[in-house]
Formats: structure tokens, sequence, C-alpha cells
């Protein structure tokens, strides 16, 4: 029997380490893409290993998996596995590899063509890290606001940021990762609302700004949708609770400074805010809607 050719394709697509793997992974070919591996190792980057052209793979092939994603996580980077075939993801999830390495399931968008194009790769640039992270985010964020942290995809965020859904799990080690940056986003815009009032000379027109600026912002669908699917998801969610919870208290300290102490005017407006959410949220009448403090 003539053996499977086995080959491996290497590329750099702006930070993001590319390894193909094509043909049979197993005790006799395992030690080159072990040396490979050590080669690409390096401090904060992510390796993303292409196995939709892996037609075999055995525990032999499966250590140096392994071994490099533990050698990456240790340098501050990862290693993700990208659209194993059939046969291979059922070798996978029986060595329950999948719980030690993200897994990105199916064939990627964009990286189900590495195997062919790698080396003399002819993709589409992707932009900047920032700006790349910033587009996941924003996407992430309206697909979160409109179907909840349960009901929203990865696929489908991949497919709204024009990215790789493989490329996402390098960014965001899980779903849940990247649900709570997109919380941690939306938290950093409401404490720079109070932060832009505090700046007013005086308290009278500390609220009025607020009450600007929020009004601003909730006409945004997805900015109080995504409030209100955050706190739905803290209800069966430990982590996602903590993140909320910890966001609640740092944000309503911060109004009572800005309204001079006051306690219970901070009660009276976060209590508010939330229903005004759910106003906008129901498409309530708007002659039923509550009014802003006056200021």
């Amino acid at each position: 029997m003539v053996p499977t050719p086995f080959d491996l394709k290497t590329a750099m697509y702006d930070g993001l380490a590319v390894m193909a793997v094509v043909g049979q992974l197993d005790c006799a070919t395992a030690p080159r893409l072990s040396e490979a591996l050590a080669e690409m190792a390096e401090p904060g980057r992510v390796i993303l290993v292409d196995l939709s052209g892996t037609v075999f793979i055995d525990c032999a092939g499966l250590a140096p998996l392994a071994a490099a994603c533990e050698r990456q996580r240790q340098l501050g980077g990862d290693l993700v596995l990208d659209a194993p075939t059939a046969a291979v993801s059922r070798v996978i999830e029986c060595t329950q590899l999948d719980k030690v390495v993200t897994v990105a399931s199916g064939p990627s968008r964009s990286t189900s063509n590495y195997s062919r194009d790698v080396p003399t790769v002819h993709h589409r640039q992707l932009s900047d890290a920032d700006r790349r992270r910033d587009a996941v985010l924003g996407a992430a964020r309206t697909e979160f606001a409109e179907w909840g942290y349960h009901g929203a995809t990865t696929a489908a965020i991949a497919t709204r940021a024009d990215i790789s859904q493989s490329y996402i799990y390098a960014l965001f080690p899980s779903k849940k990762d990247l649900f709570i940056a997109c919380y941690r986003w939306h938290h950093r815009q409401i404490m720079d609302i109070m932060a832009t009032a505090a700046e007013a000379p005086d308290l009278v027109q500390a609220r009025a700004r607020m009450n600007q600026s929020y009004a601003d912002k909730v006409q945004n669908r997805n900015h109080f949708l995504f409030r209100l699917q955050a706190t739905a998801a803290a209800a069966s969610d430990e982590d996602i609770a903590a993140e909320v919870r910890q966001a609640f208290i740092e944000g309503s300290q911060k109004l009572v400074d800005l309204l001079d102490d006051d306690v219970e005017a901070a009660k009276a407006y976060i209590a508010l805010s939330r229903l005004i959410d759910v106003a906008m949220a129901i498409e309530l009448p708007r002659e039923l809607w509550p009014a802003l403090p006056a200021g």
C-alpha cells in the first residue's frame, strides 16, 4: 500500500500563525509536526492548526498538538485546532482533547482554504489586531443583543464581522469570554458618560449632561437590549453574574459620587434607567414612559 502523502504548510496572517496539516498524522509523521510547532513557538503567538486536510490521526498524532498548546499558553499565547474532518473530530472527542485544546467546529469560511493557498497566499489580508478585535466585538455586541448569550453563535458573529470563526477563538478562548469582553466594553461606555458628567461645574449641569448622554445612548436599540440580555445571562451563569454584579457595584458607586453622595437619588436613577430599557424593548407607548429626573 502506498502511504498517503504527508505535508505541513505554514503561513502568517497579520500575526496569526497558520499551519495546515495534510495527510495522515500518526507515529511516523508526528515528529515532523512536533518539530514544526516548536519552531513556530513565540511569546504571545496564536497558532491555528488547520486539520481540514488531515485524513487520519491517532494518539501519537494528537500528542504534539496537546504539548504545543500547553507550551503556547505558558508563553502567553494559544493553539487552536481548525476545521477537523469528521474522522479526526471523532478521535479528538474520544480522547477528550477538545477539553484541553480549543477546537473550532466545522470548516470555517476563510481557513478551510488554507491547505490549498499556503504558502503562496492570495487571501485578503486582515487589518491590524486592534481593528480586527474591535470588529469582532462590534459584531458580537449586535448578535448578543439580538439573540442573547445562549442564542447567539460564534458562526453568526464571524459572518457579521467578515472574519473566520476560528479566528474568533484565537482572539477569545470561548463564547463566554467574548460575551464578557462585550459587557466590559458596554460598562466602559456607561462609566465614560458619568465621567463626562462629573466634569460639569455644578450638580444641575452634571445631571443634565448625564440625562442627555443616556437619552442619546438609549436610542441605540443594541444598547438597551444588550443590558437586558446581560442580566438574563447572569441569571444562569455564575461567571457572567460575577462580572455584571461587579460592574453594577462600580457604576452605582460612581453615580453616588456624582450625585453628591445621595444614595437614594442614585437608586432611583438606576431603577428608572432599567425601566426605560424595558419600555424600549417592548415598544411601550410613549405616554406610558417614565421621565428622566429634571436637571
